[in-house]
């Protein structure tokens, strides 16, 4: 959305209302008023918008100065999603999530474990190591886009580390 305003013109009878220009192209004759807000806009794109004042004869004013107007991205990714473990030992496992999706695009995924930040990537599954064997651990994922709008957390998605450690064997065995 692009909201742009304008000082009032004036007539020797009166100004009956504006029409506004995107990019040399008229979009809107409005009535009387000191702004406009144009709804079909995309994100990231750049606009040049400028006004002409028209009376009750139909007379025209000149055109006026052009404002340019550059529209942010303000959408965040969607929630990652689909969170399953495709790799664990003792002391690692991988997570791997489906992508997020994005108006403008996903550009990474911060990880976090037990609610702490541990790690950035660009891609969608992360191998985190130096696990503790038989250790419950919680993830969640959050997604992010290049004008740092950032996804909702997906749910918390819990695993627990394999004890792979085989028992020590009887010793001092006697009768």
């Amino acid at each position: 959305m692009a909201t742009i305003h304008w000082t009032a013109s004036t007539d020797n009878i009166a100004v009956k209302g504006y029409r506004v220009y995107r990019d040399g192209n008229k979009i809107a004759e409005i009535p009387p008023g000191t702004s406009y807000t144009d709804r079909e806009v995309v994100a990231t794109s750049t606009y040049r918008y400028s006004v002409k004042a028209f009376d009750a004869a139909w007379n025209e004013s000149e055109v006026s100065d052009s404002v340019q107007v550059t529209i942010p991205d303000e959408t965040s990714p969607s929630q990652p999603t689909n969170l399953w473990v495709s790799s664990a030992s003792e002391v690692e496992a991988t997570i791997t999530w489906t992508p997020s999706s994005d108006n403008v695009g996903t550009i990474g995924y911060r990880v976090y474990r037990d609610n702490e930040l541990i790690d950035t990537v660009t891609g969608t599954s992360y191998r985190d190591t130096g696990l503790t064997h038989s250790t419950m651990y919680t993830y969640f994922i959050e997604a992010f886009d290049a004008a740092g709008n950032v996804s909702g957390r997906n749910e918390n998605f819990r695993i627990t580390t394999k004890d792979e450690t085989s028992p020590s064997k009887p010793s001092n065995l006697k009768t």
